[in-house]
């Protein structure tokens, strides 16, 4: 059906846009048919005589009806910089966003944002282009830059620790190496070798394994004579190749063939191999993917229309199958926004509704049973209401810089926020007391004055735990984290290698883990714990070797999803051997337990899902489950325990509210937190929606919970008439449990085995040295030995001891492998340091870990490889059967389930398998579509787009959108696939992540991100020319490779300036100069 959209656009005589008014969808003379209408003004301040006729000095944007949306004015010198930019939150009073002072160059020297808070930049005496300093008023933070003014091009950067990285380049101004601190120019941490010729150009890219080291980990890119690229070869660990981002075009240079990753023996460029499993695209008229056919033949198909498409899944492309047929359809305004979702269930059609206002902000969702979250924004964007369904209402107000200043919830609870000089968030207050602060840069705590590298950083935090203390590597990785918590204090240890690789991870009581990497920068082993791990192509693991004798081994179909998996000691007792079937868009279909011996009970199961994918039944041979949903997500029937109901008693309409036939009456406070599940408990949570407190009813145990300023539970207190035990978590791999240290052991994301060690802070446990024939390893001389034991991976697995002496260390001769080799440290002195004798038990209690592949623990063994525990779940993470219970804390998808409450900790809430759904609202329902944009773009695991879309509609309450089998939501907030490829983490960035404590925080608050300065904006500009940091796969870096966009949705041209980098600043000429260097490059690739 036709469309018609219109828009008026009027030009001075200077062609300046004057008026530009896009009505959208109109019909017939009424322009105001489509409810899309946004109509912008634009006044000039127009100087002949200096002949500046295109600075625009008021911009307004008005509804049709004339209302307010937006309005901004802009202040110019005689020469034309800007000087002054003011913004109206409501189209009468104005605030001034930015000030700029320049010198008789045309720099800016001096940047004040509206908070009064300012930036200064100094420039080279010779040229006064070039930014060599920066430093943020009234703090101690400074940076400097130097150049080569030839190339235009910087050499060298010292951040605000002083901390210097250089850039080398070749005599055409290409970059050539990065030497980040620690390296040096001989042996620098990356190296870029170009190979220009015809028809095909070659970078080459090189990784620093370790400082001081030649061994490198290189990968090839090889590009045709348009500059495209063609495919990655990246090192291997067997002298092989792997091939990544292999791709053929079209005659209109569009990607119609794209290869799995796939081994190859050699670096040198080859066509990719037709016999690969690859994806065909195809495409409509309008360069639109119209068909895309899978590895294994199966179809997607998007028809499009005028402002509407509508999608076809694999499914709905199954003639016969029984979601044939079914697609959705999406349908846009004539500003191309989403206004319409229809989802097909049957024969019923579910339909959601979204509205923006003028700026384009998501102000409205209405679900298919008419319930409507909206949200109101001022004419600065900023979000100031909000009113959910679930969550009632919730007001925003912010400082003239937009920092968030406060909330007010429904229950009236208030949050107050107070920021430093450079606007990083520095107190929370609520009721009038300050319960968390930040201490940034030199502010050091007491308790630990001997922190390093935290200019520009957080030093310490004060909670409602207590503190926590933070110190960083020259490079700016946290090193250690030392946190007093229950009267205790707990210490936490890391190092990397030249990669930024974690490569030591040390526990409170002195415990230290080696990461072991492959020449494929894989994690390859745990010693102690993991002897060998082996991936495909893809990254997918597909051996896992513990160093118990169990081995844990997988297959993968064409589409990388895990086909089956098999458990054993040697090649026998089985002790897991599952294998996997799949519809067309991925979800389990069956699960057949091939074991001859079916303990604790027979694992096969047969699945059936709707049209939405919503998992509807689940057959095993003693027992099915049966489910049904709601057209807006909610569970409204669970075979178990019958109809479940929602939206009783005043609570949001996504809320489960009673299950009549199991006698549970659940109750909510105002923002939508569970304050009782009747008869069982009844809860507090607290102002941030946390729960705090639980209390089992007639006269039952009493829990109290505390977390960190991140959310992070630190502390389980259950009293039980007068008997009280407590669980620390310090961080999430330690525990103490009634004075014993628990560790757990994570190879990425997979968790491995448990330790439990008696703990005593003042005494440091012995420190395990995994050595193979040849090897060595070194300690600091910073004491006496008493105790130590070296042991040895080989065939003989006899310990070795030192006697214990104050001077010297004995070293003993050990069979390893073929020959008896000195087992050696690299001096006496290094190997000195103190340990002391835990006495009986010294040596804990260990546990390995063989998960399904949810990560839920399936089998639990001992050091020996011996069966302790077996468990079973039901799809949403009931306990099915049990034989054993050596670790009965941790459960479904490995999260620890709370014996006095029944639910489990998913980090951000608290879940309940027994309605299957998460008991308080999701945290990321406060998020605005711009927050919730970069939300997807930072964790997207290859979601699908129906997934995608619906981020918004699910059911606050919702786990995994209904679909437990295929999805896991590992911190309660965000829905990740398990199957296939994209579960598996390469590198331990998680366990990194986990220690940089308030790293969201840091990066809400702009904690000085570097694009956001001019001299790093240069830093940041030059290294998107570096070819590529191979195996870490930077997105920007590739995207300047592939010539396309250097920041996303920005694409470079000759007169960028600082601002595309999201930088206060403009008029620079050392943009220019980094763009001039970014086109030597990206035109002698296309060459």
């Amino acid at each position: 059906m036709p469309v018609s959209l219109y828009q008026e656009i009027e030009k001075d005589i200077y062609g300046n846009t004057t008026k530009e008014y896009q009505y959208g969808i109109i019909e017939g003379t009424d322009r105001a048919a489509g409810g899309d209408e946004i109509l912008t003004d634009t006044a000039y301040d127009i100087d002949t005589d200096a002949w500046l006729i295109n600075l625009p000095k008021e911009v307004s944007s008005i509804a049709l009806d004339g209302s307010f949306i937006a309005r901004k004015r802009f202040f110019y010198d005689e020469k034309g910089n800007l000087l002054r930019e003011e913004g109206s939150p409501d189209g009468t009073a104005f605030i001034p966003l930015l000030r700029n002072e320049y010198d008789n160059y045309g720099n800016i020297i001096l940047i004040t944002d509206a908070n009064e808070k300012c930036r200064n930049i100094y420039y080279d005496a010779q040229f006064h282009t070039f930014p060599i300093q920066e430093s943020i008023c009234g703090l101690n933070l400074l940076m400097e830059a130097e150049y080569d003014t030839g190339l235009g091009v910087i050499t060298e950067h010292r951040d605000f620790n002083q901390q210097v990285t250089q850039y080398d380049y070749d005599p055409l101004g290409r970059l050539t190496a990065i030497i980040r601190p620690g390296d040096t120019l001989a042996l620098p941490t990356q190296s870029f070798a170009y190979q220009v010729g015809n028809p095909l150009s070659a970078v080459r890219t090189s990784l620093r394994e370790q400082a001081g080291s030649t061994a490198t980990y290189d990968s090839i890119t090889y590009y045709d004579g348009l500059g495209r690229k063609l495919q990655t070869r990246s090192e291997d660990d067997k002298g092989r190749w792997i091939v990544s981002n292999a791709v053929d075009f079209n005659l209109r240079r569009q990607p119609n063939q794209q290869w799995q990753p796939y081994f190859s023996s050699t670096a040198a460029y080859e066509a990719p191999d037709p016999s690969k499993p690859l994806t065909h695209l195809f495409y409509d008229a309008k360069a639109r993917v119209r068909e895309q056919v899978n590895p294994d033949s199966t179809i997607r198909r998007t028809e499009f229309a005028p402002l509407s498409r509508i999608e076809y899944d694999e499914e709905d492309m199954a003639t016969g199958g029984l979601h044939a047929n079914t697609p959705t359809r999406f349908f846009s305004d004539g500003l191309e926004r989403l206004i319409r979702v229809e989802e097909q269930n049957g024969t019923e059609i579910y339909v959601t509704r979204y509205g923006y206002d003028g700026l384009n902000n998501l102000i409205n969702i209405e679900d298919n049973e008419q319930n409507s979250k909206t949200m109101t924004f001022d004419g600065l964007g900023r979000k100031l209401y909000m009113n959910d369904p679930d969550k009632h209402e919730m007001f925003y107000g912010y400082d003239p810089g937009g920092n968030l200043t406060s909330t007010l919830d429904a229950e009236n609870q208030e949050i107050i926020y107070t920021y430093d000089a450079a606007n990083r968030i520095l107190t929370e207050v609520f009721q009038g007391q300050e319960i968390v602060r930040y201490h940034y840069d030199e502010d050091f705590s007491l308790d630990c004055p001997d922190l390093e590298n935290t200019l520009g950083k957080i030093a310490w935090i004060e909670d409602q735990a207590g503190t926590v203390c933070f110190s960083y590597d020259q490079r700016g990785n946290m090193t250690a984290k030392k946190r007093a918590l229950g009267g205790r204090t707990f210490i936490s240890r890391m190092a990397y290698d030249s990669m930024d690789r974690l490569v030591e991870q040390t526990w409170p009581d002195g415990f230290t883990l080696r990461h072991v990497y492959d020449r494929g920068n894989r994690l390859t082993a745990l010693p102690g714990f993991v002897d060998s791990i082996t991936y495909n192509a893809a990254g997918a693991i597909t051996d896992f070797m513990y160093t118990n004798g169990i081995a844990s081994l997988s297959e993968y179909d064409e589409r990388l999803r895990l086909k089956h998996r098999r458990g054993q000691v040697g090649s026998d007792p089985v002790l897991q051997d599952l294998r996997f079937d799949y519809d067309g868009v991925g979800n389990i279909t069956v699960m057949t337990d091939q074991r001859s011996a079916k303990t604790p009970e027979d694992r096969s199961r047969s699945f059936v899902y709707d049209d939405l994918y919503r998992l509807t039944s689940a057959t095993a041979p003693d027992w099915t489950r049966t489910y049904a949903y709601s057209s807006i997500g909610n569970m409204i029937y669970k075979s178990d325990i019958g109809e479940i109901r929602h939206g009783e008693n005043g609570a949001g309409p996504h809320a489960p509210t009673s299950v009549p036939d199991a006698g549970l009456i659940y109750r909510y406070d105002a923002n939508g937190n569970l304050s009782a599940k009747e008869p069982e408990f009844s809860t507090v949570f607290d102002q941030y929606n946390r729960m705090v407190r639980t209390e089992q009813q007639n006269s039952g145990p009493v829990t109290e919970y505390l977390y960190d300023s991140g959310g992070q539970r630190l502390s389980k207190q259950v009293r039980t008439g007068g008997d009280t035990e407590t669980t620390l978590y310090p961080d999430k791999y330690t525990e103490l449990r009634s004075d014993r240290l628990i560790k757990r052991i994570y190879a990425g994301n997979r968790l491995v085995a448990r330790v439990s060690v008696p703990f005593d802070p003042d005494v440091l446990a012995t420190r395990a040295v995994p050595l193979r024939a040849g090897d060595f390893d070194t300690a600091p001389a910073d004491g006496r030995i008493s105790l130590e034991e070296i042991r040895a991976q080989g065939k003989d697995s006899a310990a070795l001891e030192t006697e214990e002496v104050a001077d010297a260390l004995r070293i003993y001769l050990e069979h390893l492998e073929s020959d008896s080799e000195l087992l050696s440290f690299a001096t006496i002195a290094q190997a000195l340091h103190e340990l002391g004798d835990l006495g009986e038990g010294a040596e804990g209690e260990v546990l390995f870990y063989l998960p399904d592949h949810l990560g839920s623990p399936s089998v639990v063994t001992d050091a020996d490889g011996a069966v302790v525990e077996e468990s079973v779940f039901y799809p949403y993470g009931a306990d099915r059967a049990q034989t054993g219970s050596v670790d009965s804390e941790y459960r479904f998808t490995g999260k620890e389930l709370d014996g006095e409450t029944g639910l489990h900790y998913f980090e951000a809430r608290y879940y309940d398998s027994v309605v299957g759904r998460f008991v308080s609202v999701d945290p990321l329902i406060e998020a605005s579509q711009e927050e919730l944009d970069t939300y997807i773009n930072i964790h997207d695991n290859k979601l699908t787009d129906q997934y995608k879309n619906n981020l918004m509609l699910a059911s606050n309450y919702n786990y995994t959108n209904s679909n437990p089998l295929i999805f896991i939501d590992p911190d309660g907030e965000w829905l990740i696939p398990v199957i296939g490829a994209v579960a598996v983490v390469v590198v331990i960035l998680n366990i990194v992540e986990e220690f940089k404590e308030s790293a969201d925080m840091i990066d809400q608050n702009k904690e000085y991100v570097e694009t956001h300065d001019e001299i790093d904006a240069l830093i940041h500009r030059n290294e998107l020319l570096a070819p590529g940091e191979h195996g870490q796969k930077s997105p920007m870096m590739q995207q300047a490779l592939d010539m396309a966009e250097a920041v996303p949705g920005h694409t470079l041209t000759a007169d960028d300036t600082l601002t595309s980098f999201g930088i206060s600043a403009s008029g620079n000429e050392a943009a220019k100069a980094a763009k001039d260097t970014y086109d030597i490059f990206t035109e002698l690739n296309a060459e």
